[in-house]
């Protein structure tokens, strides 16, 4: 089977890793690979990059030729509500986020405890993965484990480092066979991942396909086998209908309604210009017109790597529109029903 993606890998940014960014970079270019995802471990794993790592990401380009980069981070559940050990603000930054359970960053708890802190993880809006829920040494009841993550929209990782006989986690191959046929009673999908620590091990799943196999996982249900199948994915549900309903609710102040009355109230573009000009700082207005040009190509079914050289807009803010286009209040498609024109007269100007 032919997978164009790996989401789970380290370099030595980790602390336990050994290769550079750019080793890795070059080793998924060599296997083939259309994304390659670099998920540091995050702050309380001992030895891992300090805080300001992960607030500085923007600073990587994030495409090498064929090759797509994505940043994200491997986020420590540290307690048995789910709670992790990156901010929200630091969380909304990233590409994606995988949430997993980790010895040194929590001790093992009961069953009940340690399903709880990963379906709570799960509950979380910028969580889009769960990362190797395979080790004995963390029980889970699993048909509750995968029942949550097919209604939160998260998906599981079958981790092939969990898989290999030199490997410390204990009775993996059982449990990833009992989560793989739970998901595949229950259609929800699954991610398979190196979790290279070492370029060499970039998009390796030899321990993963005799699984699939013997347990005859469904194609259609493995990630990996479409980039744009796992960013339907990272564009999850974290801006739902309810949640959206929740922050209509949260924003609803007396003062808000004072400043859409005002805007309102403008005239012209001119007059556009001359109120946002005092009211927004040159990049906050400049930030909210890139949303709405990405919005808008999004809408033309133009690719992220299309958006992202027209409009200089990240992986991640172009996913945040996306989720905001697709599981939002719909007030993008509203203006746009309204401003039809726009999509008209550049059809036009393709011809």
């Amino acid at each position: 089977m032919k997978y164009e993606l790996d989401i789970h890998t380290h370099t030595i940014a980790s602390g336990h890793a050994y290769n550079t960014l750019q080793e890795m970079i070059y080793a998924a270019k060599e296997k083939g690979l259309k994304l390659l995802g670099v998920s540091e471990h995050a702050i309380a794993m001992p030895g891992t990059c300090h805080l300001f790592y992960f607030h500085n990401l923007k600073v990587v380009d994030r495409h090498y030729d064929d090759l797509e980069l994505m940043l994200g981070a491997e986020v420590n559940i540290i307690g048995y509500n789910g709670e992790l050990d990156l901010d929200e603000e630091t969380l909304e930054g990233l590409d994606y986020a995988i949430a997993s359970l980790h010895t040194p960053c929590l001790a093992a708890g009961t069953m009940e405890q340690n399903t709880n802190a990963y379906i709570k993880a799960m509950e979380n809006p910028h969580i889009n993965v769960i990362g190797h829920p395979d080790d004995s040494r963390f029980p889970v009841d699993y048909e509750q484990f995968v029942l949550a993550a097919k209604e939160n929209h998260v998906l599981i990782e079958i981790n092939n480092g969990s898989l290999n006989p030199k490997g410390f986690r204990q009775n993996t191959r059982e449990n990833d066979i009992t989560i793989l046929n739970l998901c595949k009673k229950y259609n929800v999908p699954v991610c398979l991942n190196s979790d290279a620590h070492v370029a060499s091990d970039i998009g390796n799943t030899t321990f993963i396909e005799p699984l699939l196999d013997e347990t005859n996982f469904p194609e259609e249900l493995i990630i990996n086998t479409s980039v744009d199948k796992f960013k339907l994915i990272v564009v999850k549900y974290d801006i739902s209908k309810k949640g959206a309903l929740r922050m209509s609710k949260k924003i609803r102040t007396t003062a808000v309604d004072y400043l859409f009355e005002a805007i309102l109230s403008l005239k012209d573009t001119e007059e556009c210009y001359t109120f946002f000009e005092d009211v927004c700082t040159v990049n906050e207005l400049l930030s909210l017109s890139q949303r709405f040009e990405v919005a808008k190509m999004l809408r033309q079914h133009k690719t992220y790597l299309e958006i992202a050289e027209k409009t200089g807009a990240s992986t991640a803010t172009i996913s945040r529109v996306n989720r905001s286009l697709n599981y939002g209040n719909d007030g993008y498609d509203m203006v746009f029903s309204r401003l039809g024109e726009i999509f008209e007269d550049e059809s036009n100007d393709s011809e």
